[in-house]
C-alpha cells in the first residue's frame, strides 16, 4: 500500500532523477504485486473450474480482465511454476523478481522430467537471489545453464542410447535389379539435358 501511495502521490512530469528512480521502484512494487495477485486469480479459476463452480480459468482471466490469450496463456504458466516454487511468488508480490524472470524460469523447465524438476526445486533459494539481482536476460542464461546440468546429471548416457535404439530398429535393405528399359530411357534423356 504504501508503494501505491507514493506512486499516486508522485509526479513523473515534474520529478528529477531520484525522484524519478523511487516512483520506477514503487512501480516495479505494484506491478509485482498485481502479477501475483493474476496468479491467485489464476489459481482460483482453476480451482473453481475443477469444482464445476466457474469455466476455465483462461475464459474468466480473459473475459474480466480483457486480456490476450498470450498473455492469459503466461499467467497460466506462473501459476504453475508460484505452485511448485511458492518463493518466487513471494518474491513477485513484493517487487524482488519480475513477472518476466518468472516466464523465463517457466518457459525453460517446462519439459523437464519429475526427477529433475525436483532437482531444480533445490535450487529455489539460489534462483530466487539471482532473479532479484540479475537482469532477464542474464536469469535465463543461468537458468539455462542450470538446466542443462540437470538434464546431464539424469540423462547421461540417454542420448547413446537412444542412437543404438534407432540403429537396431531400422533396417536398411539394398535391392539390385536390372532397369527397366522405361528407366534407361528416362536415365538417357536426363543425361542430354
Amino acid at each position: 500500500r504504501h508503494a501505491l501511495e507514493l506512486l499516486l502521490a508522485g509526479d513523473p512530469d515534474v520529478a528529477d532523477r531520484d525522484q524519478l528512480g523511487v516512483l520506477i521502484r514503487n512501480a516495479r512494487v505494484v506491478r509485482g504485486w498485481l502479477d501475483a495477485a493474476d496468479v491467485r486469480f489464476a489459481r482460483r479459476g482453476r480451482e473453481l473450474n475443477e469444482q464445476g463452480a466457474a469455466e476455465s480459468p483462461f475464459a474468466v482471466l480473459i473475459d474480466e480482465g480483457r486480456r490476450s490469450g498470450k498473455e492469459v496463456g503466461k499467467t497460466q504458466d506462473r501459476e504453475q511454476l508460484c505452485n511448485q516454487m511458492p518463493a518466487f511468488e513471494d518474491a513477485l508480490a513484493t517487487g524482488a523478481v519480475s513477472a518476466d524472470h518468472v516466464d523465463v524460469l517457466a518457459r525453460v523447465a517446462k519439459n523437464l522430467s519429475d526427477a529433475e524438476r525436483s532437482d531444480l526445486h533445490a535450487h529455489t533459494d539460489d534462483l530466487v537471489t539471482a532473479a532479484s539481482s540479475d537482469y532477464v536476460f542474464g536469469f535465463e542464461r543461468r537458468c539455462k545453464n542450470l538446466i542443462t546440468q540437470i538434464r546431464n546429471e539424469h540423462r547421461a548416457g540417454s542420448d547413446a542410447d537412444e542412437l543404438d535404439a534407432q540403429r537396431s530398429a531400422s533396417k536398411v535393405s539394398v535391392k539390385a535389379s536390372k532397369p527397366s528399359s522405361s528407366t534407361r530411357r528416362f536415365s538417357s534423356a536426363r543425361l542430354r539435358c
